[in-house]
């Protein structure tokens, strides 16, 4: 599988749908995870940050959500280290600021298999950074940059007709620090997103994210 559509594919899974630190492990060298310079605090419930967009001619705005999922910490916006020495940071948000994530399930190592309760919208957006991240602005879709752009117009896990992947695009990092293991960051995008199963494209501008207090993916992990 290409590097790209290895790291989209794990994007999705880290934003989504809950995560543990061994999602990641097979792209990231031994010991990476405690490359951190401070152990952050456990994730806060509530949120960290909103992502804006106009889909198809209508605005819309989703939330990227942090919490527990059966008494594990969960976030949906997580960066590590890869093993080529870069960043990756995936962010996904939902149309609702407090979904149910008790009723998300998950089989082993993470591996997405319900939304539960919830039947909305996602958007998800996966950033392949520097390893010092700095402001960068990345054409869509990114060859070899693992960046991408995901819309789900409903929430599932075995259909490709609802998994929109970005055709062309661009996404701007405009803002982005990374200090004492806590990142945030804030960019915007635009582009066109097709779907994996019809062919079918969507339509995504004026684009917005924000995000801060992102944990390393070390300190979140969803039971399941």
């Amino acid at each position: 599988m290409p590097r790209s559509t290895t790291f989209v594919a794990l994007g999705i899974s880290l934003l989504a749908f809950g995560c543990t630190v061994a999602d990641a492990s097979a792209d990231a060298e031994p010991g990476a995870a405690d490359a951190v310079s401070a152990t952050p605090d456990p994730v806060p419930d509530g949120l960290l940050g909103t992502i804006e967009a106009t889909i198809d001619g209508e605005s819309a705005e989703f939330y990227v959500v942090a919490g527990e999922i059966r008494g594990d910490p969960y976030a949906a916006a997580v960066w590590y280290e890869t093993g080529d020495g870069r960043i990756m940071l995936a962010l996904g948000g939902l149309d609702t600021p407090t979904p149910n994530l008790d009723t998300f399930q998950q089989g082993q190592a993470g591996t997405p298999v319900s939304f539960g309760d919830y039947e909305g919208p996602v958007l998800s957006l996966v950033l392949d950074l520097a390893a010092e991240p700095e402001p960068v602005t990345l054409e869509l879709p990114a060859g070899d940059n693992a960046s991408s752009l995901i819309y789900m117009p409903r929430a599932t896990v075995d259909d490709l007709t609802a998994m929109y992947m970005a055709a062309s695009g661009s996404l701007e990092l405009t803002e982005v620090t990374l200090s004492e293991g806590i990142l945030t960051a804030a960019g915007s995008f635009s582009g066109t997103v097709r779907s994996m199963g019809s062919g079918e494209e969507v339509e995504i501008t004026a684009g917005a994210f924000a995000v801060s207090d992102v944990p390393h993916l070390s300190q979140v992990t969803a039971g399941g």
